[in-house]
């Protein structure tokens, strides 16, 4: 695996998290609210100093790789997401600020090592296929796969069938 087209994106410490929609409403299947998503991690990243290594937005939930800086720990860096980014919707949609959006608890696990790294990798880019939102992993913008196609990590046809290491596998 030494010689992984993942091994230069990996750095040990990175953090795998799911976050989900406050009843797993559909909060987050307008393009919209999946952009301003991504505009909260942005913004948060330089303000935490933390890089989103990959992404997923899904109607319900999201999936996160997360590869942290020194500038706050995980729980700050989530309550800052959920804070801003329920602020940013709320506004959005036109509905009274402190009606909840996520549910409080995330899940988040520490990668350990570059296998368990490309695995959810892989995982986070293979989910709307999974979940039946697509056939293709590319075809569901609102994730980072475009990024790892042009990475060269990942050739065009790469999730159209399941792939191998992830039969089995689930990260919720």
């Amino acid at each position: 695996m030494i010689d992984s087209p993942y091994a230069p994106y990996f750095t040990p410490g990175c953090m795998y998290v799911t976050c989900t929609t406050f009843g797993r409403q559909a909060a987050l299947q307008d393009p919209h609210a999946a952009h301003l998503l991504e505009s909260v991690l942005r913004e948060l990243g330089r303000r935490y100093s933390f890089q989103t290594v990959g992404h997923v937005i899904l109607p319900e939930h999201a999936h996160l790789l997360l590869d942290p800086g020194a500038g706050a720990t995980l729980d700050r860096t989530m309550r800052g997401l959920f804070a801003t980014f329920e602020r940013g919707y709320l506004e959005m949609m036109g509905l009274p600020q402190g009606a909840p959006v996520w549910q409080r608890a995330y899940r988040a696990a520490r990668v350990e090592g570059l296998k368990e790294f490309a695995d959810r990798l892989d995982y986070i880019h293979y989910n709307p296929v999974y979940h039946g939102l697509v056939a293709h992993p590319e075809e569901w913008l609102q994730s980072s796969y475009g990024v790892w196609i042009e990475r060269k990590v990942y050739k065009l046809g790469w999730g159209w069938v399941q792939p191998e290491n992830l039969t089995g596998k689930r990260w919720e």
